[in-house]
């Protein structure tokens, strides 16, 4: 009996605490509720300020609205959609919130999230206001080029998902533009140049690693795509390969891309004879890739085979590498313009040997973690894709796998 009374009690202690906390949550639960959609309707009212309510759209897969938007909302009044999208800077996960209004025009656009260390984005927030699909012009901030893409990307995407929301039917131009960044991965932060010839839309990657074509003709268009080392190919509006059946459009486009490449062989060239003072037959080879290889050439050093790649890779700042490799796909010499940027704010490990940290890649014949350094994360990101290009680049021109 003296152990079963004090089991009792607390028994009945356990009971009344639960009933407390349960009552509390009646309490508190609607108003944490009402102050959770207190918050969210702030944010949705600052792009879209004219709103009176909201209504959260489900099944957003039906509506054919892209993976990236996590979240949309029609204003209950017929004032348009707002549209939550995740998008990718020099980081993944900057988040954009977009209002549109019923005639298609941006109400307002603001980051909420961003993983990207510059701080540039509320620079951009608002700048888009009153464009529509069909005006749409990209606004790059200076020194924030991948931040500045993107925003823009996340802009554009909410720009054709209101389309979709509205039941609408995106032009197929505007879907291929989407698919730049699928197929030709190396093509960073393409930006609209002047058109010409018969295309509807030309893009020039702000790294130099190639152009993007679209052209239309009612319901069809065509992608093609032409590498700074002079390959190219011809994409149907579902992204399948139709070179031979458009060879029209390929030529047109080699012209133009060839008129308008700048072409990085040369610096390329004079890399290779420092590094190897008795180089010759340097020749330029073409790579049937879209990565971020702007110049490949063959050459020989005392009898040997080599083969040479100049890749440029979106780091902190444009990164500019040369990876040698030889006969046998193993990397004979890495070197790069420049390796760390601002390091007065982005601190390398005092112990990290330059010389030695090039070194460590002689060799390899696969990217490897020596590549990453402790407070360079973007640098050895950069260091590392290019490293991958490269190897991609001469198992496509020596017939291995990619």
């Amino acid at each position: 009996m003296k152990n079963i009374k004090p089991t009792l009690v607390l028994s009945c202690i356990c009971m009344a605490v639960a009933l407390i906390l349960s009552a509390i949550n009646m309490i508190t639960g609607p108003i944490i509720e009402a102050q959770r959609n207190a918050a969210a309707n702030e944010a949705l009212l600052e792009v879209m300020p004219n709103g009176t309510g909201f209504e959260e759209l489900t099944d957003l897969a039906s509506l054919g609205l892209p993976e990236s938007i996590t979240n949309a909302y029609k204003e209950t009044s017929g004032n348009g959609y707002v549209f939550r999208v995740v998008s990718t800077g020099y980081k993944s996960g900057m988040v954009i919130m977009v209002g549109i209004d019923a005639e298609g025009k941006i109400t307002g656009t603001k980051c909420l999230e961003t993983q990207d260390t510059f701080g540039k984005e509320p620079q951009i927030d608002n700048t888009y206001n009153g464009q529509s699909l069909a005006d749409f012009a990209p606004n790059m901030i200076t020194g924030a080029t991948m931040t500045s893409a993107g925003y823009r990307d996340a802009v554009n995407t909410a720009l054709q998902s209101f389309v979709l929301a509205s039941g609408g039917k995106l032009d197929p131009a505007i879907t291929l533009e989407g698919k730049i960044t699928e197929l030709a991965p190396g093509f960073t932060a393409p930006e609209a140049i002047e058109t010409s010839g018969s295309f509807k839309k030309i893009l020039k990657a702000s790294n130099d690693a190639g152009f993007a074509y679209i052209s239309s003709d009612g319901e069809t268009a065509f992608l093609t795509l032409v590498s700074a080392t002079g390959a190219c190919a011809v994409f149907d509006a579902e992204g399948n390969a139709v070179t031979d059946a458009h060879a029209d459009l390929a030529e047109e486009a080699k012209a133009h891309a060839s008129a308008n490449q700048k072409s990085y062989t040369e610096d390329l060239s004079a890399k290779i004879t420092r590094l190897y003072a008795d180089a010759s037959e340097i020749t330029s080879i073409e790579t049937p890739l879209f990565n971020t290889v702007v110049s490949a050439v063959s050459f020989k050093s005392n009898g040997a085979d080599y083969y040479g790649f100049y890749s440029r890779s979106s780091g902190y700042k444009m990164m500019d590498v040369y990876v040698i490799i030889d006969a046998n796909g193993a990397i004979a010499n890495l070197d790069a313009k420049a390796f760390f940027f601002d390091e007065e704010y982005f601190h390398v490990d005092d112990t990290v040997n330059l010389t030695d940290y090039k070194n460590g890649f002689v060799g390899q014949n696969a990217v490897g973690d020596n590549a990453m350094i402790s407070g360079a994360t973007m640098t050895s990101n950069a260091i590392k894709q290019s490293t991958a290009d490269a190897f991609d680049a001469f198992n496509s021109v020596k017939g291995g796998a990619q």
